[in-house]
């Protein structure tokens, strides 16, 4: 099973290597299924969600993964990008207050 999620996570990150996305997005599904605590399909969704300006499916791919690693800056400060995108500054300036406080708690 770990096998074969993380063979799905590096299909799916060679996938969009040849700008297929679409196959890309099924690939990091499958990997999802197989290893629903693995954070990294779900942020490589979100990203692509948030390239084809996708913002709701962006926001809840970056929502999936903060669950798994709700101490990853990045996933916020991305997260509060999209979340702009959307028309909710609010929110988005929380989660880059979270980012900030993620940042300076390392430092």
């Amino acid at each position: 099973k770990l096998q074969y999620g993380y063979a799905h996570y590096h299909k799916g990150i060679s996938q969009i290597a040849l700008s297929k996305q679409k196959e890309a997005l099924k690939s990091f599904n499958e990997a999802n299924k197989l290893l629903p605590n693995f954070c990294s399909p779900y942020i490589q969704k979100a990203n692509i969600y948030r390239e084809q300006k996708k913002y709701i499916k962006a926001v809840s791919q970056y929502d999936a993964a903060i669950r798994i690693e709700n101490n990853n800056a990045g996933l916020y400060f991305n997260r509060s990008l999209v979340l702009f995108e959307l028309g909710k500054p609010l929110e988005a300036k929380n989660d880059f207050n979270k980012y900030q406080s993620l940042n300076s708690a390392k430092t």
